[in-house]
């Protein structure tokens, strides 16, 4: 299994729980996450995917600070 730094992903009877671990930043999503997310989700061999978050937030959305750095104005 892979070694997730912003997720946590367990198996238990064939359920998947997949767990946002950035609770310092309410969860929010970075690229990092998005990668782990893929990763565990192509590679489960469960038969279903549950995915929570740690307290005190489910998912805050994008870590906007993050997802927009490299974005030029006015391109794309």
């Amino acid at each position: 299994m892979a070694t997730f730094t912003e997720i946590r992903y367990e198996v238990r009877d064939r359920v998947g729980i997949i767990t946002l671990d950035r609770p310092e930043a309410r969860n929010a999503l970075t690229h990092t996450t998005y990668r782990e997310l893929a990763e565990a989700v192509e590679t489960t061999e469960a038969r279903c995917l549950v995915i929570t978050g740690a307290d005190p937030a489910f998912c805050s959305g994008d870590d906007v600070k993050q997802i927009m750095a490299n974005i030029t104005p006015g391109v794309g």
